[in-house]
């Protein structure tokens, strides 16, 4: 099964936004996770357990190359 959610910061000026995100398990015990940066980078988490809290940062962006004008 699949879930879907999309999580911002700011939704209006001067406005701020919760960060968490809940999803319902039901029975299962473990879940994939895969989740789609603004920068483009795709994080996948497997065999993640549940009931847990986790707080998972976006990577760094890659460094420009340099070696190109």
């Amino acid at each position: 099964r699949t879930q879907v959610a999309f999580v911002s910061n700011s939704v209006g000026y001067a406005s701020s936004s919760d960060l968490r995100v809940h999803f319902g398990l039901g029975e299962e015990t473990k879940a994939s996770l895969e989740i789609h940066w603004p920068y483009g980078t795709v994080q996948e988490l497997k065999d993640v357990s549940s009931d847990q809290r986790l707080q998972i940062e976006e990577p760094k962006p890659p460094l420009p190359d340099k070696r190109h004008p």
